[in-house]
């Protein structure tokens, strides 16, 4: 199921999947995308995602593979989940349930 943004307001783009920052877009892997900017926020400590840069610089950071690096502290497995998140390919990123099993029972802040 997806959902298409026809109000062009203000819109979290932080936390928007690369496809739908294109296309306003939204469907359950796009979610998944988001959810991985919340893991790194938790990790991180609250720090601001993607900070310094603006939406235009953002699109063409996403697009050229850029993805924001392992916060202090956060385990390799814990920034994998990120990443995978992460994927250009909404197809190839986890589900939800998925990402419950790898999570289990972890803290992530």
């Amino acid at each position: 199921m997806a959902h298409l943004a026809t109000c062009r307001g203000k819109l979290p783009v932080k936390w928007m999947a690369i496809e739908s920052l294109e296309t306003y877009i939204f469907t359950i892997e796009s979610d998944v995308w988001a959810y991985g900017v919340l893991l790194w926020e938790m990790e991180s400590g609250g720090l601001k995602p993607y900070a310094g840069l603006n939406t235009t610089e953002l699109i063409a950071e996403l697009k050229k593979g850029y993805r924001m690096e392992k916060p202090n502290g956060c385990s390799d497995e814990m920034y994998q989940v990120m990443r995978d998140c992460w994927n250009p390919n909404p197809k190839a990123r986890p589900t939800f349930e998925q990402l419950v099993i790898r999570l289990g029972s972890k803290t992530v802040a």
